[in-house]
């Protein structure tokens, strides 16, 4: 028996430059790293061994969110999905964990640079024993 999938995610349009994101609603354009770190996790919670779907488009995300990644090994806190531009000063490290469980998920290095970046940077990660299975404390 295959597990209930969660509600359907709103996703930004293929021509916006942060394209194929979840969205809060239909349209919203203004996207927090913290809210969109937590939906992929959750996401992510719903893949099983009949679909994987979920872990393509958190993949698709955590590739466009390394080339997001500043040069201070962080992200902005808040952004414009549609524009691709930073809202704010703030800033998140909120997708280091995520990459860190894709990273074991797929037994690979592909989120490594940005980790890697962040680290660099005097960004401390958290040790892979200590992440959470599920996407609880994606904090940031």
């Amino acid at each position: 028996m295959k597990p209930e999938k969660t509600p359907s995610l709103a996703w930004s349009p293929p021509e916006w430059t942060c394209n194929c994101f979840p969205l809060p609603e239909e349209g919203a354009e203004i996207l927090r790293m913290e809210w969109l770190v937590a939906t992929l996790q959750a996401h992510i919670d719903t893949i099983t061994e009949w679909d994987s779907v979920a872990l393509g488009q958190a993949l698709h995300v955590g590739h466009m969110l390394k080339t997001m990644q500043g040069p201070d090994g962080k992200w902005a806190a808040v952004f414009n999905a549609r524009t691709g531009e930073t809202i704010g000063t703030e800033r998140s490290v909120a997708p280091l964990p995520m990459f860190q469980r894709m990273n074991a998920l797929l037994n690979s290095m592909e989120f490594d640079s940005a980790l890697d970046y962040a680290e660099q940077q005097g960004i401390p990660l958290i040790s892979a024993s200590a992440l959470p299975e599920s996407g609880a404390g994606a904090g940031g």
